[in-house]
Parts: C-alpha cells; structure tokens; sequence
C-alpha cells in the first residue's frame, strides 16, 4: 500500500506475483478513448475456463490478464442509510508502476496504444509493449494479434469485479498512455465511481454472508496529474458512488424498513452532512390537510403509516441566479387499494418499487451534499406514502380535492 507519497508492501505479501494469463473484454472509456483493461495477479479465484497458460512465461514469474463483467462488493448490514465505509481511492505515482507491491494490479490501455493495419493489429505504446516484453513474455502483442482488446466503459467496474476474483485488499489502476489533460478529470471521477459501485452486492438483509464478498480496502491510481485536480476528481467520484449507494439502499429495501418515515430520515441525514447548505420541510398529517392536498391524503388514508411531505432545499454559498425543482414518487408500497393487485402478473410483491423516484432523489442529493455545486438552488420534492386496503380507505368514485383546487 502507498502511505506519505511513498510505496510499501502489503503485510504478508511479495512483489506482484504473475502466473496464468487471461483473455480481457473487460474495458472503460473516456470521451474518444476505449481503455482496455489488463490485470495482473496470482490468478487464484478466477473461472477456469478463461485460463490460458503463456508458451512464453518465465518460469519465475506468474502472469494473469483477466476478463470479467460481474459484480460483488461486500456492504455493511449494520448500516441505516448507506454503506458505513467504502475502499479508499488515492492518487499515487506513475513511475511506481513497475515498482509497486499489492494484490492486483490493472493497466488501462486505449485505442491509441494499438496500431492496425488490415487486419493485423500490434502494439504501438512504447511502455506497454516495455511492460508486455519484460513482465509478461508478449502475452498482450498475442492477444493484439488475435483481434483482442476492444474499448468498452467499464474499467472502474474491472476493478472492483477482478478485486474480488483474485480476493484482493489492495488495488493499483495505471493508465499506460497519458490521456490529454482536459479528458483526465473526468476519467479519474468515473475510474473512481466505477471502481466503488462496480462490485457492490447488497447483503444487509441476508442471514448467511457470502464467503466469497471482496475485502477490497484501497484503490491506487498510477497516473501522472496535478494532486489538487486529481483529489478533485477523485472526490467527485466518490460523491457520484455514494448518491448511488444510498439510492440502492432505499430501493432494495423492503416496504416494512423503507417506509415514509424511513425516506424523511433519509432526508434528514443527507442535510445533516452539509447543515450549512441544506434546509428541510417535512410536512406532516395535518399540516397537508391544512394545504388541501386531499388526492394524496386519499391514497395514505388506509395505511398505517404516517404520509410524510418531504422538501429538502440546497441553497450554496453565495445565493443563487437559477433555480430547480427535483421531484421523485414516494409510494413505498402500491398495493392498488380497493383495485388490489393481485394475479397472475401482478407483480405485488415488486410494488416497494413505487419509491424508485424518491430514491433517486435522495441519491441526487447525497451527491450535491459533496459536490456542493455553486450558483444554482436546488429543491428535492417527495411526496410519501403507502397505499394500502382498510375500511377507511379510499373508494372508486370518491371526489376529492387536490392542492390546486381542482
């Protein structure tokens, strides 16, 4: 692992060892740029089926290069809003490439670092064709030359997804070829998000733990930037993750735990992390009736849950010229009313999903919590409740007012 700008090897653990070699399909891109994905490991974890062995592999070296598209990332259970805490995601030099000592190491290769003519295609980068010939016995000239390595977005998502194949803790990410310096912000902010949402796996509600859940702690990016714009980046990157996460974990909750109450704490949390920005209105029972807002009292008017009007308002610092409305559908559960759903088809059990919008919402505004964007005010508007049977529950042909009048 890197502590103080300097490299140190993970407890317990050599130089990167490298032994089978892997295909790859597995990719990210920046605007015009594919980027391949190359990583190197000890293999161990990953299907047998995409193994194999290099006829050129030194015999004290091991090598892998690795293809995946799956997902997995231990979550805390214990956790109310959203993961307690993700891997770390740091910048670090990208002259240790060579140097460095962990778990798994990914390299980030784009179009550019291919030449093709006809249809034979080779090596073109002069550090990875160096990296190829001295670390890995040519194994990525062979793959070039069958036709391999096509760009797709997805190389923070290789990340997490190989991290957890190889069981590995430590993870550095290196970008072979220096993307320009307007395109490498946003590469860094979507490596980093990639890497934090690409293998999560949501285990809270299950009672038996997966013994194969990635312990993935930290993330290191190899690549040559100013420290200050890369931090930047990076953040932006983790914000853009958590609003993510938090969205998932209102979403694949159960309608028993995500209730109305549970969204307006929701709320509450994302504006007790910046207090100084954010201000919000939940809107009870009466005070609703007081506004004529008789359509969505009618469809709370059966369920046992309290409705909760939720408005959450960002203003940044230094006021604001523009303004926007963000508004997400808060029904945490639709059972139909009086029109239940049921049969075949119905999907009842699926309807917890009617509060997809407010989730998303609140995503969005766990995000601007971090990125705290200047000159425009923002408004998150939920309006939450169940719709549930009961025998004060609304009928068909009911007439009731809205907020409006109408």
């Amino acid at each position: 692992m890197f502590g103080s700008g300097t490299m140190q090897p993970v407890a317990g653990r050599s130089a990167v060892p490298l032994t089978n070699v892997y295909r790859t399909a597995a990719s990210v891109q920046a605007p015009r740029f594919g980027i391949a994905s190359i990583a190197l490991g000890d293999g161990a974890g990953l299907p047998a089926a995409a193994r194999r062995a290099s006829p050129r592999a030194a015999p004290s070296l091991r090598r892998s290069v690795a293809a995946s598209a799956a997902s997995a990332m231990k979550m805390p259970s214990a956790v109310l809003f959203e993961p307690e805490s993700l891997p770390s995601v740091a910048l670090a030099p990208a002259s240790g490439l060579e140097a460095w000592e962990g778990e798994l190491l990914v390299l980030g290769v784009t179009e550019e670092d291919f030449a093709t003519e006809g249809e034979v295609t080779s090596v073109k980068s002069e550090a990875l064709a160096a990296l190829d010939s001295k670390l890995l016995g040519g194994v990525v000239a062979e793959i070039a030359a069958a036709g391999g390595f096509d760009g797709k977005p997805s190389l923070g998502n290789a990340v997490a997804v190989l991290a957890k194949a190889q069981k590995a803790t430590a993870v550095a990410v290196s970008l072979l070829s220096p993307l320009p310096a307007a395109l490498l912000p946003g590469a860094l902010t979507q490596i980093t998000a990639g890497a934090l949402l690409g293998g999560y796996e949501t285990t809270r509600f299950k009672s038996k733990k997966s013994p194969t859940a990635s312990k993935l702690a930290s993330v290191h990016l190899l690549v040559d930037a100013e420290q200050a714009a890369a931090d930047a980046a990076i953040a932006r990157g983790v914000a853009t993750a958590q609003g993510n996460l938090l969205t998932r974990y209102l979403v694949e909750a159960p309608p028993n735990v995500c209730t109305p109450t549970h969204l307006a704490d929701t709320a509450a949390h994302i504006a007790g992390l910046a207090p100084e920005l954010f201000e919000l209105k939940v809107y009870e029972k009466e005070e609703c009736e007081a506004m004529g807002m008789g359509c969505y009292l009618g469809v709370a008017e059966a369920s046992e849950e309290p409705p909760k009007f939720i408005h959450l308002k960002y203003t940044p610092k230094g006021g604001a010229s523009r303004k926007i409305a963000i508004v997400g559908k808060g029904l945490t559960f639709d059972s139909g009313g009086y029109n239940l759903k049921a049969g075949p088809g119905s999907m009842i059990e699926m309807m917890k999903f009617d509060m997809g919008g407010a989730g998303a919402t609140l995503g969005a505004a766990r995000v601007l919590a971090q990125w705290q964007p200047a000159n425009v005010e923002v408004h998150f508007i939920i309006a939450s409740c169940e719709n549930m049977v009961a025998g004060k529950g609304l009928r068909p042909g009911d007439i009731l007012t809205a907020a409006n009048g109408s």
